[in-house]
C-alpha cells in the first residue's frame, strides 16, 4: 500500500500526522521546516493530513494531532503525540541512525 511505500522510501522516515485546523500542528510547522533543513541527509519528512486521511489514522492508531512517527527501514521505532522540540527530534533521529 501507499503508506508502506512511503515509510520505507528512505532508510529513515519521519511521518508528521497533522491537520490545517489544528493549532498545535501550526505551532510545529516552523520546527519541522528547521528539521528539514538540518536533518536533510539523515531523515525524510513526510506530512499526512489527518483531516483527510482518517482511515489511515485509524490504521496507524493515531488518536490525536499532531502525532509524529519515526520509521527506520520501514519499521516504527518511535512515536510521540503533541508538541515536540527540535532538540528532541534531533536526539531521537541521531539515536536511531
Amino acid at each position: 500500500n501507499e503508506y508502506a511505500t512511503l515509510t520505507s522510501s528512505a532508510s529513515m522516515v519521519l511521518v508528521d500526522f497533522g491537520a490545517t485546523w489544528c493549532p498545535p500542528c501550526k505551532k510545529m510547522e516552523p520546527v519541522i521546516q528547521q528539521l528539514k533543513v538540518k536533518m536533510d541527509k539523515k531523515v525524510q519528512i513526510s506530512y499526512v493530513d489527518g483531516g483527510l486521511h482518517t482511515t489511515l489514522m485509524d490504521q496507524q492508531k493515531v488518536e490525536a494531532l499532531p502525532t509524529f512517527i519515526l520509521y527506520k527501514s520501514g519499521k516504527e521505532v518511535w512515536r510521540k503525540q503533541g508538541i515536540v522540540t527540535e532538540e528532541e527530534f534531533i536526539q531521537v533521529i541521531n539515536r536511531f541512525q
